[in-house]
């Protein structure tokens, strides 16, 4: 049987199929030896798509990578998007500090349209040692600190999670609720996809 879309209500950017920061052991893209590729999508051709679809009623714009926000227009695009809807920037959140936060709630804040700015960003275990093993060294404390910085600011940033380890859903829960607990982010059910 045919499948027919009756509402197209979100778009998905790629904006790097290669360019990370991380190397993440699971991860499904095959990244070169090299660090220096920089394959980012041109801004000209987001600004392409989104004129086509200006027409349509669009609710989400989904920023995606590799590694969205290390685009070089990152801030252009992003200030972009949000003139069309709602954005939400799927993100490893090793790049996230007080300052890249602070300009992220500037920019909402700024957009005359009242489209908010969503953070879905992921970690991979609950536990540092083991969240490391697979993202690298320091990535842990990185979303440690992005969350933090994203909270000051008035994000409630939304966390993913691999469960790697075939554990019990709400043993990964619990665990996360009381790491977050101690940075003060009292997670709800939205807040955790595992």
């Amino acid at each position: 049987l045919p499948i027919f879309i009756t509402e197209f209500d979100s778009l998905f950017i790629e904006l790097s199929a290669k360019s990370c920061n991380l190397r993440c052991k699971h991860c499904y893209i095959d990244f070169s030896n090299s660090k220096n590729i920089k394959n980012f999508i041109p801004i000209d051709k987001i600004k392409e798509a989104l004129t086509d679809l200006k027409d349509e009623k669009i609710k989400y714009i989904h920023l995606t990578g590799a590694e969205p926000m290390l685009h070089p227009d990152f801030n252009a695009i992003l200030r972009y998007c949000l003139n069309y809807a709602c954005t939400v920037i799927h993100t490893n959140a090793c790049s996230i500090n007080d300052k890249k936060a602070r300009f992220l709630k500037r920019v909402e804040e700024e957009n005359n349209r009242n489209n908010e700015i969503v953070i879905k960003m992921s970690f991979e275990h609950y536990d540092e040692k083991t969240n490391d093993e697979i993202r690298g060294r320091g990535s842990y404390r990185k979303c440690i600190h992005a969350i933090q910085s994203l909270i000051k600011y008035g994000f409630n940033p939304l966390i993913t999670v691999v469960n790697h380890f075939n554990e019990d859903e709400k043993i990964i829960k619990q665990n996360f609720e009381e790491v977050f607990s101690s940075i003060s982010f009292e997670i709800e059910e939205i807040n955790l996809n595992i």
